[in-house]
């Protein structure tokens, strides 16, 4: 695993959020977790996801690879007392975490699962999420479902995901995706994600960050969530609901349990 840790663009991280491609799933887990269930975030970030809950209600521990991203996290909190008082942070690494607690709810939003790049690390990593779940928790994992029309094509640059402005600095913010690499036998993407700041017209600096998004199909995920003592309770191709079919949807969305039984087919 190459860590995917923000670290130098965690403070622009926030700006884009707005975005239907990343604000969807928000509503999901609002609907879906109950306000009284205590919920663990692996991959927190900045508290996009875990701040909505704890203001609702929720207990949520977060936990996250990425000090600098914790750290806009934590300044979030200083100015919100209602979710600051219901939230715990950790630095950890997802492949190997114990907190000695069960949850009701472990979530990985928005596809932050795909930064494992391996089946052991995918193990490790779901075997932690085990050890944290009683027989009436559940997990929530995300990964976008692998598109030909977009694999086939990789090794674009100069893609410009969205242009914003910042209301903190008044500063135009373009982000840019370099497509790097990608190994189909591994099934390993590489990106460059690119942040350009502008005071007018006059750019005043660009902030990179490299990342490396490992990929699984539907058919890979049944048997590597079964060896990891889990099981598949719905699998949704979308956060509205519908179903996990094999086409060109971009989600997949898996509901899981604990479970010792074999693997099962969707």
């Amino acid at each position: 695993m190459s860590p995917n840790l923000y670290a130098n663009s965690a403070a622009l991280y926030d700006i884009g959020n707005e975005r239907t491609m990343v604000s969807a799933d928000l509503q999901f887990y609002l609907e879906t977790i109950r306000p009284d269930d205590s919920v663990l975030e692996v991959g927190c970030g900045t508290g996009r996801v875990a701040i909505p809950l704890a203001e609702r209600g929720n207990a949520v521990t977060g936990l996250d690879l990425s000090e600098t991203m914790l750290a806009q996290f934590r300044s979030k909190l200083a100015e919100n007392p209602l979710a600051s008082r219901r939230v715990k942070l950790h630095h950890m690494d997802m492949r190997d975490f114990n907190l000695d607690q069960t949850f009701g709810w472990i979530i990985f939003p928005f596809r932050v699962f795909q930064a494992l790049t391996t089946d052991e690390e995918r193990r490790r990593c779901l075997s932690s999420v085990r050890r944290h779940m009683d027989d009436n928790s559940r997990a929530v994992l995300t990964l976008f479902n692998p598109m030909k029309s977009i694999l086939d094509g990789w090794g674009r640059k100069n893609i410009l995901d969205f242009e914003r402005t910042d209301e903190r600095t008044g500063k135009t913010i373009r982000r840019y995706q370099d497509q790097l690499w990608h190994d189909q036998k591994r099934q390993i993407i590489a990106v460059n994600l690119r942040h350009e700041v502008y005071d007018g017209a006059r750019l005043v600096e660009s902030l990179i960050d490299a990342l490396e998004l490992g990929y699984l199909y539907p058919e890979q995920c049944i048997p590597l969530f079964a060896a990891s003592g889990l099981a598949v309770v719905d699998a949704f191709g979308a956060y509205d609901r519908r179903p996990l079919r094999p086409d060109e949807r971009k989600e997949q969305i898996y509901v899981l349990r604990k479970s010792g039984g074999q693997a099962t087919k969707i």
